[in-house]
């Protein structure tokens, strides 16, 4: 089941909504090839993996949009495109950036309201305190205290063992489907 928004900005106090952002929306702020990579030499660091730049990011974008996407989500297709024919679609809108269209927007914001900026600022402190104080509490307990990162990669690591086995399913399936019969690959080869 999805998270709520509110779960996921709690950050790490609630490590399977946040987990659920990390593994579906930071891969697509911090790159999908970079990521892939980043996982396989972060040593199970996840500050290796995602910079609170990234992280806070990801938050911003994800907080000015759910409305949004929530809102579209419950939509048919149908009735998207029909709202896209429209001058003033009835979607909700985002929550910190300014429409673009024939609007010229200051190059320095990008879009950005001054407040979606201070809120990018604020996530960012937020973010860096919240590593801050995991670390802390892991150096105070030895290490022996289970940690956002290791809950992360434990969660990535289930994931990615599902899609694989679906994949692999799925492979299993196709060439069951377009398996030659036996003869006719011997004659192939001759």
């Amino acid at each position: 089941m999805l998270p709520s928004l509110e779960q996921i900005l709690e950050g790490r106090k609630e490590e399977e909504a946040y987990a659920h952002f990390c593994y579906y929306i930071l891969p697509y702020v911090v790159g999908r090839s970079r990521w892939g990579y980043m996982l396989r030499i972060s040593s199970r660091k996840f500050e290796w993996v995602a910079s609170i730049s990234y992280e806070a990011l990801g938050l911003l974008l994800l907080e000015n949009s759910w409305d949004r996407w929530t809102w579209e989500s419950g939509r048919t297709k149908e009735q998207i495109r029909e709202d896209a024919q429209k001058d003033q679609p009835e979607c909700p809108p985002t929550k910190y950036t300014v429409k673009q269209g024939r609007k010229k927007v200051p190059r320095s914001s990008s879009g950005w309201t001054n407040e979606g900026i201070r809120r990018f600022r604020e996530l960012a402190e937020m973010t860096t305190k919240a590593r801050k104080e995991e670390e802390d509490k892991l150096k105070e307990s030895g290490n022996k205290e289970r940690g956002f990162n290791e809950y992360f990669f434990k969660k990535i690591k289930e994931e990615y063992e599902v899609k694989q086995k679906s994949q692999e399913n799925e492979e299993d399936a196709s060439k069951e489907d377009t398996k030659m019969p036996e003869v006719a690959w011997l004659e192939l080869n001759d």
